[in-house]
C-alpha cells in the first residue's frame, strides 16, 4: 500500500513516544524476556499498519526490539519505478520508527527470485550484469542503511531440490539462470563490503518439519540441499554469518515436527561455524478443529517444542515472528487454500484484538527456560 505525503510525514509524529524501558517496567514483554537472555525478539510488519493503527504500533514498540519490513525493502518495491529510481520513503520511515523505539532493523531481503520487477527479470535474461544487478543494487540499498542494520537477509530461498537441478538449487530462479550458483557469493561479498558490521544471513524455508508417511522426503531433501549449499559457501569463503530458518510451521495434517531431526540438522550447521536465527515464525493451524482452545493448545505445543530446540544452541541470536497480531496476517485471503470465513487463525503472539495468545506464552516460556 502506497501512502500519500500527509500520511507519511504525519505517521511517525502522531505516535506516542514510549521508551522500551518504561514499558518493560510496567509489564513483562517478549522484548524484555529475550533481552534478559541476550537474545532479540522481533516481528515483521508493513509500514502502513504502523502509520494507521496507533494501538498496533504501540504494541510493536513495546513487545519487539527488532523490526522487519514485510515488503518495503524488497527490490520490487524499491525499484518499482524503473532501473534508475529508488524509493526509500517507506523504509526510511521504518528506520525512524525503529530508532524512536530503540529497536534493531533486519534488512529483508536483498536477493530473492520472487520479489523482482519485470524489467529486472528481462534485463537478467537479455543482458545480465553482476556489477549492476547485484553489486550496484546492494551498494545502493545496504549502503543507505550502513551501520543501522542489525542483519541482512542477503539471499533468500535459493534451494529447490524438487526442481531436479544440480546440487538441489532453484534452477528456475532468474538469478540462477543468469549467473549460476555464484550469484550468492557475489551478493554476500558485496553486502560485507558495503555494511561490514551487519550479520549476513542466508534465509530459507521448509527445513524445520518432518515428512509424514505419505509426503515423501520433501523436508528432508530441503535440509540436505541447504546443508550442502552452506558447506559449499564455507569452502568458497563466502562471508555468510548465519542461517535464517523461516519457520512457517504446521500443526495439523500429515506433516509433523521431530525435535531430534531438527537438532541433528542444526548441530551440523553450527559445526560449520554458522549462527542461527528464527526469521519468520508463524504457525499454520488450518485446516484444523473448529474449537479455539484445541487449536491454541496445538499452536502452543509446537511453538514451545520448536523454540526449545533452537534455544538449546548458544549460536541462536534471536526470534522474529512473521507478523505480531492476527489482526494483520500474511495469509493471503486470495489463496486457494485459505482459511474458511470467520476462522480466527491465532497463529501469532497476539490475536485480532491485540490480546496475548497461547503462542505468546510458549515463546515466553521457551525464552525463560534458556540456559545462560
Amino acid at each position: 500500500m502506497k501512502l500519500d505525503r500527509r500520511q507519511f510525514v504525519g505517521g511517525l509524529a502522531s505516535l506516542p513516544f514510549l521508551p522500551a524501558s518504561a514499558s518493560a517496567e510496567a509489564e513483562e514483554t517478549l522484548r524484555s524476556i529475550a533481552a534478559s537472555k541476550d537474545l532479540f525478539f522481533g516481528a515483521a510488519t508493513a509500514t502502513s499498519r504502523l502509520m494507521k493503527d496507533r494501538a498496533y504500533a504501540d504494541l510493536v514498540g513495546r513487545e519487539c526490539d527488532a523490526l522487519v519490513a514485510e515488503y518495503e525493502m524488497k527490490q520490487r518495491w524499491i525499484q518499482s519505478g524503473g532501473p534508475d529510481t529508488f524509493n526509500f520513503r517507506e523504509s526510511d520511515w521504518l528506520y525512524q520508527f525503529a530508532r524512536r523505539y530503540d529497536m534493531k532493523v533486519r534488512g529483508h531481503t536483498l536477493i530473492w527470485h520472487i520479489a523482482m520487477t519485470d524489467w529486472l527479470k528481462q534485463e537478467l535474461e537479455e543482458k545480465p550484469d553482476e556489477q549492476k544487478h547485484i553489486v550496484g543494487y546492494i551498494e545502493k540499498v545496504a549502503g543507505r542503511y550502513k551501520g543501522r542494520t542489525h542483519s541482512w537477509d542477503v539471499a533468500n530461498e535459493c534451494v529447490a531440490p524438487e526442481d531436479g537441478g544440480k546440487d538441489g538449487m532453484r534452477t528456475d530462479s532468474p538469478w540462477y539462470k543468469a549467473f549460476g550458483e555464484t550469484f550468492i557469493d557475489t551478493a554476500f561479498h558485496a553486502a560485507r563490503a558495503t555494511d561490514p558490521d551487519a550479520v549476513l544471513v542466508y534465509n530459507d524455508y521448509g527445513i524445520e518439519m518432518q515428512d509424514g508417511m505419505l509426503q515423501g522426503k520433501w523436508y528432508g531433501n530441503r535440509r540436505r540441499a541447504v546443508l550442502d549449499l552452506m558447506e559449499r559457501l564455507k569452502t568458497r569463503n563466502v562471508p555468510v554469518d548465519a542461517l535464517g530458518l523461516q519457520s512457517h510451521l504446521r500443526v495439523f495434517g500429515a506433516k509433523h515436527f521431530d525435535q531430534e531431526v531438527l537438532r541433528d540438522f542444526l548441530q551440523k550447521i553450527v559445526d560449520m561455524g554458522y549462527k542461527l536465527m528464527v526469521t519468520e515464525l508463524e504457525i499454520r493451524n488450518f485446516p484444523g478443529p473448529d474449537d479455539t482452545p484445541t487449536r491454541d493448545e496445538n499452536v502452543a505445543a509446537i511453538t514451545k517444542a520448536y523454540l526449545d530446540v533452537l534455544l538449546d544452541f548458544k549460536e541462536t541470536l534471536g526470534i522474529v515472528t512473521w507478523g505480531l497480531s492476527s489482526r494483520y496476517n500474511w495469509i493471503n485471503p486470495e489463496w486457494e487454500k485459505k482459511p474458511p470465513e470467520g476462522y480466527d487463525l491465532r497463529n501469532l503472539p497476539f490475536d485480532k484484538e491485540l490480546q496475548k495468545t497461547a503462542m505468546w506464552t510458549s515463546i515466553s516460556d521457551s525464552l525463560k527456560s534458556r540456559n545462560g
